[in-house]
């Protein structure tokens, strides 16, 4: 329910809510804030807002004229009139503020937020303590979430208490030096396609019959699967492709595989970076070539 500009209500709780100018989301990481006024009294949200909005136009002024960024998004209590003690989520604002994040990383981070303040409550930043951390890695365990799944979190959270703890914020990273104690469970080998496998896929309507479904992008429905095949590359690689990536040296054609985090383009680990040769049959005419 929407009471007047900024102030939204959910549940029992007043929230103020407002876009992040275009010219300074990097920054903040986020297109919108929505922040908890911590009050169910609309005179008393209307007063915290007044003065949160106050401080975040002083934030804007600031970051608009420094060309290095040293945000701190206020959080202002429901009563008292006192700025209260920031807690995690103005941490990984502030984490957000200091380098690009990728996309899947920013979800992932909120993630975080959740689970932590589902198990611990809202603790302020410079409270949280080992036992917090410990508290919500060994609940996550006991829920069934994998090691690897519990790794993610514990090095999100790190990576947001370092960056806090290098800048002032917090005295020191709690996370540091907390390690899984489940033993190790072995991981499962990656198990390739069996012939029939390849036959069925390749057999398929998309190949055959020339349909393209809406969920397969159109024609990359059709080139992914066959590229994957021949080239061995990662699925999310080939996705990626321009075609100004498809070279050829000496006589030999072949994929550049590399990155361009302006254009979007990303890769798992440097050493991702390489040429991937096409197979010479690849080329030749036929509903297996690849056209250059």
């Amino acid at each position: 329910m929407r009471l007047q500009t900024n102030l939204v209500r959910r549940g029992a709780r007043y929230y103020f809510r407002s876009r992040v100018p275009e010219d300074l989301r990097v920054h903040y990481g986020r297109s919108e804030f929505l922040v908890s006024l911590k009050t169910s009294d609309r005179s008393e949200a209307e007063r915290v807002m007044t003065a949160l909005k106050a401080r975040l136009l002083d934030d804007f002024t600031r970051l608009r004229g420094l060309p290095k960024v040293d945000l701190f998004f206020p959080v202002i209590a429901a009563s008292g009139g006192n700025d209260a003690r920031a807690g995690l989520r103005d941490l990984v604002i502030y984490w957000k503020s200091q380098s690009q994040r990728a996309p899947r990383t920013l979800l992932e981070i909120d993630t975080v937020v959740k689970r932590f303040g589902q198990v611990n409550g809202d603790v302020a930043a410079d409270a949280i303590e080992r036992l917090h951390v410990v508290t919500s890695k060994d609940r996550m365990l006991a829920d069934g979430k994998s090691v690897a799944t519990v790794k993610k979190y514990l090095g999100l959270l790190s990576a947001v208490l370092e960056t806090a703890a290098a800048n002032e914020r917090i005295q020191a990273n709690p996370v540091r030096g907390i390690k899984l104690t489940r033993p190790k469970v072995q991981q499962k080998a990656r198990v390739p396609f069996t012939v029939d496998e390849l036959n069925r896929i390749f057999s398929s309507p998309v190949f055959t019959r020339g349909l393209r479904p809406m969920g397969g992008k159109g024609e990359a429905a059709y080139w992914l699967p066959l590229l994957g095949l021949w080239t061995g590359a990662r699925l999310e690689e080939l996705g990626q492709l321009r075609v100004g990536d498809v070279l050829s040296e000496d006589g030999i054609d072949f994929i550049a595989i590399t990155d361009d985090p302006s254009a979007g383009r990303r890769i798992k680990t440097n050493g991702s970076r390489r040429r991937v040769p096409t197979p010479a049959h690849s080329r030749k005419k036929g509903p297996w070539s690849i056209s250059f």
